[in-house]
């Protein structure tokens, strides 16, 4: 089976000058994207009911309320040689956010004072977990299961800028 890389290699020197075919294959990393169906072990699950330790309270935002169960990754079934961050071998890394829909202002991500809008709890492989119901006024957002789908990354455009070697064309 060819890698996504191999294809891509192939595909950009087939369409590419050498130079920026090589720098063009550089740029690209492996991700790993969520999906609702794959083969493989189960890494994680968005929504439904957070499994937690008896002595963990559930996250809130001070001043407005619990936030909302978003997803968990299970670190241990992640295909490792993808990952380009530090994250845990094992264990569960567990999604929270303030959705917005109780308060009265959305929330700006980027506002320091909006942090506490978020959350991310780290719960050690060894730890007793049971699932939690959500809190009252908290709809939590259905349950699915997610897989991990191999994908090619690229830097985003809006981030990214090629210039063209050689002489540039005076506008029309």
């Amino acid at each position: 089976m060819t890698s996504w890389r191999d294809q891509l290699s192939t595909l950009a020197h087939d369409r590419l000058p050498t130079d920026l075919a090589t720098a063009w294959t550089g740029l690209m990393r492996p991700g790993i994207r969520l999906t609702p169906a794959g083969e493989g072990p189960r890494v994680a699950r968005l929504g439904g009911d957070p499994e937690l330790p008896a002595e963990a309270e559930w996250p809130t935002w001070p001043g407005e309320g619990p936030l909302n169960f978003v997803a968990a990754l299970d670190c241990a079934a992640l295909p490792r040689e993808y990952l380009s961050i530090p994250l845990p071998a094992a264990g569960t890394l567990l999604f929270f956010y303030f959705d917005g829909d109780r308060r009265s202002v959305q929330a700006d991500s980027a506002a320091v004072e909006d942090a506490e809008g978020s959350r991310v709890l780290f719960v050690p492989a060894e730890v007793p977990v049971t699932a939690r119901r959500a809190p009252e006024g908290v709809v939590p957002y259905p349950a699915q299961e997610q897989y991990a789908e191999i994908v090619a990354t690229a830097p985003e455009r809006s981030t990214f800028c090629w210039t063209a070697p050689g002489p540039r064309a005076a506008p029309p």
